[in-house]
């Protein structure tokens, strides 16, 4: 089994590897902790919470195009002196309920009556509810390109300590097993 792993990565020593799975675990050990946590936490009913209140209401007919949207919602908070960037607009409940992401710091939504009248609240949420976003990734563009980046370096930590394990014979049946057994779990917890 080594010499095959030999063969596919000639220059790849095991210290090597262990240098490589241990930059990347201390590297990414906040999300390690981060994903686990928010989403144990959210699993169990422990969503965090916010405040929101009415900051105004227009009268103004909000436009049902996409990017028409979005220039009419920066427009009206401009009129409103309200320094607030967003990214994008989620729509909920047939377009009569907007989001204004990100949603994992202070916030605005807006919501259309059925008489046309809109009404934008500003919503806080707390630090739970902020971290429980970020990891549902409803945070900054940034923080979605680095959850990105972490998914590839989650699987190239994972790729390693795999290597590791096959690379020494006294781990390689309890891996193996432990694999075989995780395998097992998590396909009958897809069936049941």
């Amino acid at each position: 089994m080594t010499k095959g792993i030999s063969a596919l990565f000639p220059t790849m020593t095991r210290k090597t590897l262990i240098q490589i799975h241990l930059i990347l675990s201390s590297f990414l050990l906040p999300f390690l902790l981060l994903m686990p946590i928010t989403g144990g936490l959210y699993l169990i009913g422990e969503k965090g919470a916010e405040q929101k209140e009415v900051a105004f209401t227009i009268d103004s007919e909000v436009p049902a195009d996409k990017k028409a949207r979005v220039d009419f919602f920066k427009k009206v908070f401009a009129e409103k002196q309200l320094n607030f960037n967003f990214e994008y607009i989620k729509s909920y409940a047939y377009g009569k309920k907007l989001i204004f992401r990100p949603t994992s710091r202070d916030y605005y939504m807006a919501e259309i009556a059925a008489d046309g009248k809109t009404t934008i609240s500003l919503v806080r949420p707390n630090f739970l509810k902020k971290i429980i976003e970020l990891h549902k990734g409803h945070g900054p563009s940034l923080f979605k390109g680095f959850e990105t980046l972490f998914s590839v370096g989650l699987l190239l930590m994972t790729i390693t300590g795999v290597l590791l394990a096959i690379l020494a014979p006294a781990y390689r049946m309890r891996m193996i097993t432990a694999f075989g057994i995780g395998a097992l779990a998590f396909a009958l917890s897809i069936v049941v």
